[in-house]
């Protein structure tokens, strides 16, 4: 996977109001505003997406563990954790593929 441009965690869900709120970086920058439509809690929306950082690096750790303790796959236990967890990353890198 390629080296990711994100802004650095860790993100903060900051100014809730009454339908919104904003998830800031560690240095106040404004990266998102999360709006209550229809369905959903919107703060759980926003604490869900304010943890992004912080679930990227665990699920690379998590990869890089579980490849070293396989010699490279994971064996049919991990097998479909490791995978969705490389689909997530690839994703969150924008469908960057190896």
């Amino acid at each position: 996977m390629s080296k990711s441009e994100f802004s650095p965690g860790p993100w903060e869900v900051n100014n809730r109001l009454l339908y919104s709120c904003e998830i800031k970086s560690r240095e106040r920058e404004l990266l998102a505003d999360v709006f209550f439509i229809q369905h959903g809690d919107y703060e759980k929306n926003a604490s869900l997406i304010s943890a992004a950082p912080d679930m990227y690096e665990a699920c690379k750790l998590m990869i890089d563990a579980l490849g070293k303790l396989s010699g490279g796959l994971p064996d049919s236990t991990f097998t479909e954790p490791y995978f969705k967890m490389r689909n997530a990353l690839n994703k969150a890198d924008g469908g960057v593929k190896e």
